[in-house]
């Protein structure tokens, strides 16, 4: 994972080192003192294998963590909901999700 940190937005790319692969990116940002997750991509033939599980695990303990005991998450889809849930940073309630370790941001 190569992750630059900027002051409007940051990135960070992730890739197979053996198979010299691009896997996908994270964009985030800092918005009202908390980190805000604001897109995350897998390149289609490397979904549901993991990585972008492991890529915001990496990112909330090694970015988010640092800023705040929570984090925001842009508009979350359907897919962003399930992913949260599978790492335990949100709960759900019914047919309603509650964040235990993030939130959801309204898209810029």
């Amino acid at each position: 994972m190569l992750f630059h940190e900027e002051s409007e937005s940051s990135a960070g790319l992730y890739f197979d080192a053996k198979k010299g692969r691009y896997l996908g990116f994270l964009i985030w940002n800092i918005w009202h003192k908390y980190a805000v997750l604001r897109q995350l991509f897998t390149v289609p033939d490397e979904r549901r294998k993991g990585y972008a599980g492991r890529v915001v695990d990496f990112w909330v303990k090694n970015y988010a963590d640092k800023v705040a005991d929570r984090f925001g998450i842009e508009s979350p889809n359907d897919r962003a909901l399930s992913l949260h849930l599978k790492l335990g940073h949100i709960k759900r309630d019914g047919k309603s999700f509650t964040g235990l370790k993030c939130f959801s941001v309204p898209g810029l």
